[in-house]
């Protein structure tokens, strides 16, 4: 049995620890995240402020406030290796967190392709990003709160079928710099690394946060995204390590 269970350990060659993560990312792991069991998980810390997946949202921003003192950091990019890893879910518990400590905060949804922060806190897709791409809102007239979380969001927006050139538009960059005049730290959620046009976003950012469930990306997979985000010139802060059981 205990050979057999050794076995499995070598076999499984899947990012699971902080020593996979350092050795394939040279990076840290900046923040632990615990399963939510709340069916509406993107609005844990807004409902439950002194629970322990606030606390989790706090120490990964107290990681965040480190990065702050050495380098210029107001744009963060949240993203995944794949669908399903919970990158919505972070970005919107960790703009709630931001908020909490009074810094004033946008998050915005730039995952064009299957845009979720709408739906995550219960609000209209439209107005939106897409709709300042296209020059018709201006960029303030398209920040809502939404009424289940006490926070500033740009949704998506009216979804063109040309996502791909809507993204690639220098019109991102100007709206992110615009954004920066206002507000004092932007969110971005963005599509999983699968999808090109994230390593494009990732490139108009201050920093990029990798979130992973462990065991569910393979090394082979941690090491190509790692030489995309390279070749995109994309500042990596870290790995967010997210749903954990109470067991890991």
């Amino acid at each position: 049995g205990c050979g057999a269970a050794y076995l499995l350990e070598f076999l499984d060659r899947t990012v699971k620890t902080t020593s996979d993560v350092e050795r394939i990312f040279k990076l840290p792991v900046i923040g632990y995240i615990s399963e939510i069991e709340d069916k509406d998980q993107a609005l844990a810390v807004s409902r439950d402020p002194n629970s322990v997946v606030a606390e989790n949202f706090r120490l990964l921003r107290s990681n965040i406030e480190f990065f702050k003192i050495s380098n210029p950091l107001k744009t963060i990019l949240v993203t995944s290796p794949s669908q399903g890893n919970g990158k919505t879910t972070v970005a919107v518990n960790l703009t709630t967190s931001i908020s909490q400590s009074e810094q004033d905060v946008v998050l915005v949804d730039a995952d064009l392709r299957r845009p979720a922060v709408h739906a995550a806190l219960k609000m209209s897709k439209e107005p939106g990003l897409v709709d300042i791409i296209k020059n018709k809102a201006e960029i303030l007239s398209v920040v809502r709160q939404p009424q289940q979380a006490e926070i500033n969001v740009i949704a998506a927006g009216n979804i063109p079928p040309n996502v791909t050139e809507v993204v690639g538009s220098k019109r991102i960059s100007s709206i992110l710099s615009r954004l920066k005049d206002t507000y004092e730290m932007i969110i971005v959620d963005a599509p999983p690394l699968i999808i090109s046009d994230s390593y494009n976003l990732a490139s108009k950012v201050d920093g990029v946060i990798l979130v992973i469930v462990p065991g569910e990306t393979t090394f082979d997979q941690a090491k190509a995204i790692k030489e995309q985000l390279d070749r995109a010139d994309a500042r990596m802060l870290g790995v967010v390590f997210n749903k954990l059981s109470a067991r890991m």
